[in-house]
């Protein structure tokens, strides 16, 4: 391999990177909803309190986190382009794609509620920064608005900072037997699955009157 000359992949990356932003705007435009509305209806204590299975763990948006952490995986291929590109691989990118790739399966298996958060977030910052790549990749220079690309994902880890200092704060002074009784927790999950049962009819209707609207035309 050291001896072989580095690939052109401009056509590959350029794709790749176009996919994985397609993929985290998907993800954002998934969850968000759901993360609004329990913030909205229950705090954000309440979402960081309750166990991830009776707010966001089941039905359609826990297979999208599911998806999500998956994707973590296929993040590994920006290594293995690096590699045939013959770039230098970094101590803060394997360091990176390493440790996320371990601490979101660790909260996922682990159902911290914490996880749903960094899962929003990064989503978001992920389809920003990878549709940066693809632009970048395909006229092949840097954009004058790359440091917004940079502050966006200097403030996602100051988010992750102050939400994991708000979880050490909430879990001394909080405990499951108070508000969050089991009945309380199994209406918030009722409420939800109709919430998320509720817009997925709605868009439903609405394309059956589309559809309608064109039959009759």
């Amino acid at each position: 391999m050291r001896d072989k000359k580095a690939l052109n992949l401009k056509r590959t990356i350029s794709i790749w990177n176009f996919v994985l932003s397609f993929f985290n705007l998907l993800v954002t435009i998934k969850l968000y909803p759901v993360l609004i509305y329990i913030i909205y209806h229950y705090s954000l204590t309440g979402l960081l309190i309750i166990p991830p299975i009776y707010t966001c763990g089941f039905g359609t948006v826990g297979l999208w986190i599911c998806f999500f952490i998956i994707s973590k995986y296929f993040e590994l291929i920006d290594t293995l382009f690096l590699i045939l590109k013959k770039k230098e691989i970094t101590f803060l990118h394997w360091f990176h794609h390493s440790t996320v790739l371990l601490y979101t399966w660790d909260t996922y298996y682990e159902e911290i509620p914490v996880g749903f958060i960094f899962i929003c977030i990064n989503a978001f910052v992920h389809s920003i920064m990878y549709f940066y790549y693809f632009l970048a990749s395909c006229y092949n220079k840097k954009f004058k608005w790359s440091i917004i690309v940079t502050l966006i994902q200097i403030c996602q880890m100051f988010l992750g900072v102050l939400l994991t200092s708000y979880c050490l704060y909430i879990s001394y002074i909080y405990t499951y037997n108070n508000k969050w009784t089991v009945s309380f927790v199994h209406k918030l999950k009722n409420n939800i699955y109709n919430f998320i049962s509720y817009e997925k009819k709605k868009k439903n209707m609405k394309r059956l009157g589309q559809l309608l609207k064109w039959i009759s035309n």
